[in-house]
């Protein structure tokens, strides 16, 4: 059967691999059917191409984030491929996937839950059934919702290829274990898959095995929850990298972990993780006050969050943070502390954390909140969640900052994204005498240069900070939108801020010589 599998997003900056859709395509591709993946940015979406490959079966997967977007798109395709059956599946749809074929003619059935053996199965009986798990179908006028199951053997699963177009990312994205013990409030994780439910690591490790040598790419992105599930412990990672070890599998990678799982690693731990590749941690900070922290139900104390990433960056280890600057509960004090904290911890350096704001997303416990506090402006599956703030000047700076950051005048401000490249490009060279003591002179010569890129960060974080605090406090004197324009669009186009682009860029050149230099073939750990 030909199927089409499509998901579409907003721009490049959020063009990650959905592991998690690339699953359901790998088990339709086992059961022998022919899967056209596309995964691309809604400006690209090709009407033509579509009518011309006349799928039998269109398969979609839904994020409130891209929900309204999408649904018209499949409007559009349903009305010209009236034959076409239609299937949706992922975040969106496990939470409402009723009321999804109540409000939307245009989609044949709902797939919530694990969608790899319900879609197989759909297609073999040529349509909805009582017996097919994890679905919602009409019948005679009724929405039916059949039993959720959990896939037991998680190892089971075929091998993914990946559906993003490689010229966008250098990036391999690996799966592995689903659910997690953290209950965050504005995650659906805990919701969606009930319990924490691990994947081997060996099955793991073949999964890169096979990416690396299929994609000729070394930099990889676990998108697991949390690689110290279940008890804040790293046993499972430590396993995991001797199994990277033992294979020689030669990548450069970065692992997300909660904030106090630093209490149970030591130095030897870090090593290990070195010698495998890691250069660089996703920690789930989000806050940099205790009622945020509260608020998205963290289990990690603020101390937690700066004792973290003080041991990780002693051990020159990149860090990546998850932050919700702002919310519906926000204050001018809150986004202080919260700016503050980046910039203590010399991570105010990108604007992406600094101007991050909450997005509505159902099914977590924050959305019912916002909800219940009426706080939610939902208008429809065909328009984009919105949310109203408690504080009118919460809402104006985050109203006004996104816009500013969408504009054509931004494009100097959204350049600052190179002083996290430098930040990431260092930790993998700096620490890339633990994978192969060869490299230890290339090492070396990396870290002489860490004074001057400490210096080009901290100066880049002390810029956006002390800008940052400036539209704060225009909005709590009630300035005129143009005076706060003028402190956003002054700041970052001017002579002195493109000198400060300019010394970055020439530092990152500077990085990528000294490695190529040593040895070209670290391109494809550098790129």
């Amino acid at each position: 059967m030909k199927i089409l599998a499509a998901f579409y997003i907003d721009d490049m900056e959020d063009m990650k691999d959905n592991v998690g859709f690339n699953y359901v395509i790998a088990a339709l591709r086992q059961a022998g059917h022919e899967v056209e993946a596309v995964h691309d940015r809604f400006e690209n979406f090709d009407m033509q191409k579509i009518i011309q490959l006349r799928p039998q079966v269109a398969m979609f997967s839904l994020y409130d984030w891209y929900l309204a977007k999408t649904l018209k798109l499949i409007r559009k395709i349903k009305e010209q491929l009236t034959e076409t059956t239609i299937i949706v599946g992922g975040p969106s749809v496990h939470f409402s996937a009723e009321k999804l074929l109540e409000d939307c003619w245009y989609i044949d059935y709902a797939v919530y839950g694990e969608g790899e053996e319900t879609v197989v199965e759909l297609l073999e009986k040529g349509g909805g059934s009582e017996d097919i798990p994890n679905l919602v179908y009409r019948e005679n006028g009724r929405i039916v919702k059949t039993d959720k199951k959990f896939i037991e053997n998680l190892d089971t699963l075929p091998i993914p290829l990946s559906s993003i177009p490689q010229q966008y990312s250098n990036y391999l994205y690996v799966g592995g274990d689903r659910g997690c013990t953290g209950n965050c409030s504005f995650c659906t994780t805990r919701a969606m898959w009930d319990k924490w439910r691990p994947k081997s690591n060996e099955s793991i490790a073949a999964d890169l095995e096979f990416k690396v040598n299929r994609y000729n790419k070394r930099n990889v992105f676990f998108t697991i929850n949390s690689l110290d599930n279940p008890n804040l412990k790293i046993d499972k990672l430590k396993d995991l990298c001797r199994l990277i070890i033992e294979r020689k599998i030669d990548v450069s990678f970065l692992v997300p972990l909660r904030a106090e799982a630093y209490k149970n690693i030591d130095d030897n731990d870090i090593e290990l993780l070195k010698r495998a590749g890691l250069y660089g941690l996703f920690i789930g900070v989000e806050a940099g006050n205790a009622f945020d922290l509260k608020l998205y139900n963290k289990s990690c104390k603020l101390i937690d969050c700066y004792n973290a990433v003080e041991f990780y960056k002693r051990n020159n280890l990149y860090i990546e943070v998850g932050y919700i600057a702002a919310n519906p509960y926000s204050t001018l004090d809150r986004l202080r502390e919260n700016a503050k904290w980046l910039y203590q911890n010399k991570l105010s350096y990108y604007q992406k954390w600094l101007y991050s704001y909450y997005m509505p997303f159902r099914g977590c416990a924050l959305f019912d909140k916002i909800r219940q506090d009426d706080l939610l402006v939902d208008r429809g599956f065909e328009f984009e969640l919105e949310c109203k703030y408690k504080n009118i000047e919460i809402e104006r700076f985050v109203t006004f900052t996104n816009a500013f950051i969408k504009s054509n005048e931004a494009s100097n401000f959204r350049k600052t994204n190179i002083f996290m490249e430098i930040d990431k490009l260092f930790s993998k060279l700096a620490n890339i005498e633990f994978k192969d003591e060869r490299y230890s002179p290339l090492s070396r010569a990396i870290l002489e240069m860490k004074p001057d890129i400490d210096e080009a960060l901290d100066d880049m974080s002390r810029y956006n900070y002390r800008v940052y605090l400036e539209l704060l406090q225009c909005i709590g004197d009630r300035s005129s939108d143009r005076q706060i324009f003028t402190i956003m669009d002054g700041s970052y186009n001017n002579s002195d801020f493109e000198k400060k682009l300019q010394n970055a860029g020439m530092l990152s050149r500077k990085l990528m010589l000294k490695a190529l230099s040593f040895d070209y073939r670290l391109l494809s750990f550098i790129r």
